[in-house]
Parts: structure tokens; sequence; C-alpha cells
């Protein structure tokens, strides 16, 4: 226990940057449960888990190796995989063997993953564990949170692969611009999404921009569509994957 804890200790000693002000609103909107005065009721948290199908989806299309496993494995050697909306540390034990991985932390392990650090806001940290020289950290915390605490990409040399998969918004930044040009649509729409939930993707997307560097990558899974690494100076090359330029 001792050890798990030290990792998650570590980590976080690393990853010491003091959140900016400014994100507190944005980041009690994004974990829900937040009351307000118009709002008796908590709202709802920005994004939420699809459950495991999409990533045991990936992973099964991977476990033989092949031309996209290659792809993969590719964009993530010797990154630090961080897995932002993790979900459980563990696939459920029914789709282990379909998957051919216990969890994405084995996957990020067998294609030379430098280590694997997992956030989320159900994060188990007590599954933190040292296999030799691979580190997998769990994280107990918000997203944003979370990418604010890490210091800017000049200072903290380790190159990123960032996974977003099993995280799910139906909000798109086009749809919020969209209806923003058009006053009378506007009101109707900010029933379901304010402008808050628009400033959180815009500074998501800032962070995104800052602790990265060339050569890093975004994986984005099918569903995660409001998550944009094009706004964050990335390219999405012939392969799928978004490759900051």
């Amino acid at each position: 226990m001792e050890e798990k804890n030290n990792l998650v200790k570590m980590l976080k000693e690393e990853f010491n940057r003091p959140v900016p002000h400014e994100y507190t609103t944005l980041i009690e909107r994004a974990r829900g449960g937040r009351k307000t005065e118009h709002n008796l009721f908590p709202e709802e948290p920005i994004f939420f888990t699809i459950n495991d199908s999409l990533v045991w989806g990936l992973l099964q299309r991977l476990r033989d190796g092949g031309f996209e496993r290659d792809i993969f494995e590719k964009h993530i050697k010797d990154k630090d995989f961080i897995d932002l909306g993790c979900g459980h540390p563990e696939l459920p034990r029914m789709l282990r063997n379909e998957a051919g991985y216990r969890s994405v932390a084995d996957f990020a392990a067998s294609t030379g993953a430098k280590r694997y650090i997992g956030v989320d806001l159900i994060a188990i940290e007590n599954y933190s564990t040292q296999d030799g020289n691979f580190n997998r950290v769990y994280v107990s915390d918000e997203i944003l949170h979370f990418l604010s605490t890490i210091p800017d990409a000049n200072k903290h040399l380790t190159n990123k692969f960032l996974f977003f998969s099993g995280l799910e918004s139906e909000f798109t930044l086009e749809n919020h611009e969209f209806f923003k040009s058009n006053p009378k649509l506007y009101r109707s729409y900010l029933k379901r999404w304010d402008s808050e939930v628009a400033d959180y993707h815009h500074a998501l997307h800032k962070e995104i921009d800052r602790i990265t560097k060339i050569g890093d990558v975004v994986y984005i899974g099918d569903r995660t569509t409001s998550i944009q690494p094009e706004r964050a100076g990335f390219k999405q090359n012939a392969e799928g994957f978004f490759v900051k330029e």
C-alpha cells in the first residue's frame, strides 16, 4: 500500500504547477454536483463515461499485432501514455480474454510506453504499481485540473501520448459557435449548454497545447468528438493520429 501511495505522491510532486485561479469554476462545473443560484439541483458533468466497450473493441483489434498495432506502437513508444478518462483500472473479467489485455496500462506497457498515467474522477489510486522499470499510476482527478498541474512543455521534457477513449459529450464547439451567431436560437441552446461548457473546452485545448511539444501525439476515440486537437496545434495524419507540428 505504501509503495502505491508513493507512486501517486511522486507523480503529484512532479506535476506541481499551480492550477490557474480562473479554472476553479470550470473544474467545479466539470466535476458535476455544483448547485447554482438558479439551479437547486446538481448540474450534469461535462463528460460522462461511456463504459469499457469502446476501449475493449480497440484492444481486441490490436491484440494479434499487425499493421494497426505497429502504428500505435510507433506513436506510443518512449512516451508518457496519459489515459484521460481511464475509468476502472481493469477491464471487466468477461472482456479480458477477448481484448487480450487486462487493462489499457498493460497495452501501453506492451507498446513500449515510458510509463502509464490513468486519470479519472473514479480512478482507483491503489491500483498503481511498479513493474520493473514500468510505472502505472492511477490518479483520481478531474481532467482539466490534472492537465493544469503538468509543467510547461519546455520544463517537462518527456514526450506525451494523450489517450481519449471512453468519454462522451454531446457538446461541440462548432455547434456552440453556430448557435452563438444566431441569437434567436442561442437562448434555447443555452438551456442545455451554457457558456461555461464552451469555456471549459477552450481551456482544455489551451492546456493540451501548453504541455505538449513537437512530436507529441493525441489519440481520439470514435465517440469523443468534443476534444479537437487541431485547436491545440495538432494535425491529423493519414493514420488518424493527431501529431504536434
